[in-house]
């Protein structure tokens, strides 16, 4: 739930960064959904993949985009 620390020790210990749950989400587009600048940054930062799309196809972006997360849209198209 978009806990910083948290996010950085499970990266630490090998966890993959574009894992993805039964709707094809990863990630990011969890944090993008969220609202969640922070573990947004930190999951870009650490190299997660901005271009993927759950089963929908809708990525990261759009979630931002459509919940008015204009910092996350930043970091978004910043690392596009």
């Amino acid at each position: 739930m978009g806990n910083h620390h948290l996010g950085k020790l499970l990266l630490q210990s090998g966890a993959d960064i574009n894992s993805r749950n039964s709707f094809s989400e990863t990630p990011l587009i969890v944090a993008a959904q969220c609202g969640f600048n922070d573990f947004t940054a930190m999951l870009i930062d650490n190299g997660a993949d901005v271009a993927a799309v759950d089963n929908n196809g809708r990525s990261a972006m759009d979630f931002a985009s459509e919940s008015g997360y204009t910092e996350i849209l930043e970091q978004l198209l910043a690392a596009s």
